[in-house]
């Protein structure tokens, strides 16, 4: 076992890996970057609201579901508050991760001055592109700071996970070069989207916030292939220790699931978290 071991490291070393990752399209490495865990929402919304009230140029975000409940109300408050005292402020959400949320919540941000644009919007033509869905969930403040991670914005990611009604997820903070590079993605689909203007122009010269290497890997339902997937299968082929999993969706393929398994055979342990209950009941 130990000798597998020793081989997949030496065929799937690490820099191999990630210089085959930076020759893709839409794969960037950035580095020197600051990356902080926020492992809870109730550490994630402070910290967000924190640096959008500070934002001075611009506010890029982009997220699936936004609701109009309480901390959708702090979210839409943060926003406005923004965009009145001058930042420019795009929100990006998808048309069908928001179908319950009332219109009137966007009336109201674009009013104060904050730039709205749905994703996807169901239309006749493009059925088949109905469950191609934004899932993107991030916030580009100044083009220096970004908030990524698996929270929406609504009250059932708001706490710690301490009940049925406070989901845990985690998110991250990331400070750096990093945060330009999503400026620039977020742009990049803004203007796919049909929006109007070009958001998120200025992105402030490279410096250091920190020693993290950041790999940023694009993905999007305009896409043909899954990058996304593509790297985890990569990341799996090259592990020798350990693979960690935490998700509330777990519906593998059958590649993902090989990958997996032939790391359980070369001695690799692999750990998996995910719910007890699912938001879905079943799947076909």
């Amino acid at each position: 076992m130990q000798s597998l071991r020793r081989t997949v490291r030496n065929r799937f070393p690490l820099p191999r890996r990630i210089s085959f990752l930076k020759r893709l399209s839409g794969v960037a490495c950035l580095h020197h970057n600051k990356v902080t865990l926020l492992p809870h929402g109730g550490d994630f919304f402070p910290a967000l609201f924190q640096a959008v009230a500070k934002a001075v140029t611009a506010i890029c975000a982009e997220f699936y579901i936004i609701r109009a409940d309480k901390t959708g109300e702090a979210f839409a408050q943060a926003l406005q508050e923004a965009a009145v005292r001058g930042v420019e402020v795009s929100l990006v959400y998808d048309a069908i991760g928001c179908f319950d949320t009332p219109v009137s919540y966007f009336q109201r941000l674009q009013a104060a001055g904050v730039h709205c644009l749905p994703s996807n919007k169901p239309a006749l033509s493009r059925l088949r592109w109905l469950d191609l869905r934004n899932h993107r969930k991030m916030v580009i403040v100044d083009g220096t700071t970004a908030f990524l991670g698996g929270l929406n914005i609504g009250d059932e990611y708001a706490g710690y996970g301490d009940s049925y009604e406070h989901w845990r997820d985690v998110g991250i903070r990331l400070n750096g070069p990093v945060a330009g590079e999503l400026q620039r993605l977020f742009r990049h689909g803004w203007l796919q989207e049909g929006g109007a203007g070009t958001p998120g122009q200025h992105v402030p010269q490279p410096w250091s916030a920190g020693d993290s290497d950041v790999i940023i890997i694009n993905g999007s339902p305009h896409y043909n292939r899954s990058l996304i997937h593509n790297a985890f299968r990569l990341a799996m082929a090259g592990t020798s220790h350990r693979i960690q999993i935490i998700t509330p969706y777990f519906l593998p393929g059958p590649k993902v699931i090989r990958s997996l398994l032939r790391a359980v055979e070369r001695g690799t342990q692999v750990q998996m978290i995910l719910p007890s209950i699912s938001a879905r009941l079943s799947f076909k």
